[in-house]
């Protein structure tokens, strides 16, 4: 009994070491996404101000520019809008992080962030919308797989406080099947109306059960096994002893 006590905990020892490695092993893993908050400038001044100011009206400290967003890519009107928080809380009560934001005018901001996706990893997109004060917003974002426009898992921010001049995060999820192996995996930020605006983007992948996640339902196992034929064993004693 004691070798098999020994061996039990032994074992048990092993599972809760690989169980520790698997929880790490299977946990979301960030994905690189450049300039995700927008705070960096076309040319990399921080300090100057955007160039154009037309539209911003009383609003201390806004301006904005229009087609260059660096490290993201930009099809139909959009750019960088620094609607001047804490300056003033015309368009925005607030900006999630720093003083700059993206924006797309029925168009889409877009970046490729996968070069090959593998099936079975499930992918995860976070980002801030906003809703101006002034303009309602009709976004979809969302991971577009391959270059088929808005192919892949979208949501829609039509139904979200327009005109309260706030901020809500939004998720879009997928898992990767097999044909969409080896396809790139794309941010986009599409606005299909008014105007959206757009900051904290990230995202995150959650890796298939690893080879140790499969070891450990393995000793689980095995020590149901052990643990069953040590009670057997027992019980068999003790019938012989009263026989």
């Amino acid at each position: 009994m004691r070798i098999l006590s020994g061996l039990i905990s032994s074992l048990a020892l092993a599972v809760v070491v690989m169980a520790g490695t698997a929880f790490i092993s299977t946990s979301a893993n960030a994905i690189t996404v450049l300039n995700p908050s927008f705070e960096l400038p076309p040319g990399g001044d921080l300090s100057s101000p955007l160039p154009l100011t037309a539209g911003c009206g009383a609003a201390a400290g806004c301006s904005y520019n229009s087609g260059s967003i660096p490290d993201w890519n930009l099809t139909g009107s959009g750019g960088l809008f620094e609607p001047g928080n804490p300056l003033n809380t015309v368009f925005f009560s607030s900006v999630p992080n720093g003083v700059t934001v993206a924006y797309a005018n029925s168009g889409a901001v877009w970046q490729t962030v996968v070069n090959s996706m593998v099936a079975g990893v499930t992918y995860t997109l976070n980002v801030d919308v906003g809703f101006r004060t002034d303009i309602a917003d009709d976004s979809l974002v969302g991971l577009q797989v391959g270059y088929n426009y808005l192919s892949g898992s979208f949501v829609s921010t039509n139904a979200g406080p327009q005109g309260s001049g706030s901020w809500v995060p939004y998720t879009a999820s997928l898992t990767a099947t097999a044909a969409d192996a080896g396809q790139i995996l794309s941010v986009v930020l599409a606005e299909t109306g008014g105007q959206g605006d757009y900051d904290e983007v990230s995202v995150s992948a959650t890796p298939l059960p690893s080879t140790w996640t499969m070891l450990i339902a393995g000793f689980v196992g095995l020590l149901g096994f052990v643990a069953f034929g040590g009670k057997k064993r027992k019980v068999a004693a003790t019938a012989t002893a009263w026989t």
